[in-house]
Order: structure tokens, then C-alpha cells, then sequence
């Protein structure tokens, strides 16, 4: 599973290239970006965040982890919430993402049990080539948050992380 799409949506070659393991099966790795529900202010939103640290079992500084071992209870992730903000016309030409990464991020969050976190791939703007940045449209966001809430048992309710609003989180359209 590509952690990035390969062809840039603005042109400019594959700058970012597919995030396959050595060993050639899929894997997360410390940088990619990832879902996670999480709780704010008693409700459950979705929180787009990058990781920091991969732990499995003993071994707590892993540069990636197969995706088939989220499920597994030893695996544990160490992310930070990027800090999305509603896209431009500059950020996406197209108009088809209204969300884009402010390449700013939000609080820290460690220890996440691995069955909360599920790999995105997220379009890449590079109309700034020192700075790309990742591009999301509302819908797949929303689907994506429906689909993780299906896939929690009623347990898990109770083990999500918790998230402290801010001016930025969670995700709002500015003056909403």
C-alpha cells in the first residue's frame, strides 16, 4: 500500500515516491501521515496526524512497522495532529481539496494502541516545491471518519486518545 500517490497533481515528476517495507509488504513509517479518531470536548472526531515513533513489543524506536501488526496490542504509535486549514485556490488550483496540510502541527500524542491508527494517502501539492503539502476534500474525510467509527468495538470508545481543542482543532472552517 503506497503511503503517497507517485504523480504529483501539478506536475514536476514523482517527487514522492511509494512507501513500501524492504521486506515488500506494506508498512507504516515514521513520517507518514495517518488517521486516528480520537475524543474532543466529549465528542469523536477525526484527528490527521504524522508519526513520530513506531513501538512493537520490546523494541520502542522501529523505523517502520507492517500493517498488518496495528491489530496486533503490542503495537504502539507516538504521533502529532497536523494542523489542517481550509485550501485555496494557491493550494490546489483544481478546487477538488478544500483541506491542506499549514505544514504546522498540534499537540503530541504517545502511546496510541496501533488498532486506532489507519494509514492515508493524501494528494501532495507542490506548487511550493521547498514546501509540499498534503490535500484532502471533505467528503473522503468524512467517509474516512465513518468508517473507523464502524470499525470500533464499544470498548474502544473508552481508550481514545483525548485531544484538548484549539484554535485549530478540530476541524472547522475558520469563524465557524
Amino acid at each position: 500500500m503506497p503511503c503517497y500517490d507517485t504523480i504529483s497533481i501539478f506536475g514536476g515528476g514523482d517527487v514522492i515516491t511509494s512507501n513500501d517495507s524492504i521486506l515488500g509488504s506494506p508498512a507504516l513509517r515514521i513520517g507518514n501521515p495517518v488517521a486516528i479518531l480520537v475524543e474532543c470536548e466529549g465528542l469523536m472526531v477525526l484527528a490527521i496526524a504524522q508519526v513520530n515513533r513506531l513501538k512493537f513489543a520490546l523494541k520502542d524506536d522501529l523505523d517502520e512497522l507492517p500493517i498488518h501488526l496495528l491489530a496486533n496490542p503490542m503495537a504502539k504509535i507516538d504521533s502529532q495532529i497536523l494542523r489542517l486549514l481550509p485550501a485555496t485556490v494557491d493550494d490546489d488550483p483544481t478546487q477538488v481539496h478544500d483541506w491542506c496540510w499549514s505544514l504546522q502541527m498540534e499537540a503530541l500524542y504517545d502511546n496510541i494502541p496501533g488498532r486506532f491508527v489507519h494509514p492515508v494517502n493524501p494528494l501532495i501539492s507542490v506548487r511550493n516545491p521547498e514546501h509540499p503539502t498534503f490535500l484532502f476534500e471533505s467528503t473522503f474525510l468524512v467517509t474516512l471518519s465513518c468508517n473507523l467509527f464502524q470499525e470500533l468495538v464499544l470498548q474502544d470508545r473508552w481508550h481514545l486518545p483525548v485531544v484538548k481543542q484549539s484554535e485549530f482543532f478540530p476541524y472547522r472552517y475558520l469563524g465557524e
